[in-house]
């Protein structure tokens, strides 16, 4: 778990790896449903997970090289409420993420 929307909805927090490699990895951070209107990357992310945990080769090898930090719903506020771009407060978490960080 990530943390707590602030309606107290649990934030799930992905971590896939192959933790049996032990070496220097990568971390890359893949996150979904900033805006909650955009069903689809759902369904994007369903594909990635789905090809990532598979028996294929180039999973197997993406696993041993990287930690892949997932976060499915980024907004499950929005995404419950029915919102189309914003959380409960009524903010656009994606604009405010990125201009709290500049």
């Amino acid at each position: 778990m990530l943390g707590k929307s602030l309606s107290g909805i649990e934030i799930p927090l992905l971590h896939i790896s192959n933790h049996q490699v032990e070496r220097e990895k990568k971390n890359i951070l893949i996150t979904a449903r900033w805006h909650p209107g955009e069903s689809n990357s759902s369904h994007v992310l369903q594909g990635f997970l789905d090809f990532l945990l598979s028996p294929a080769r180039e999973a197997a090898e993406l696993r041993n090289r990287a930690n892949f930090i997932v976060v499915p719903m980024a907004n499950p506020d929005g995404v419950v409420c029915g919102n189309t771009r914003t959380s409960l407060a009524g903010k656009d978490l994606n604009r405010q993420f990125l201009y709290a960080n500049k």
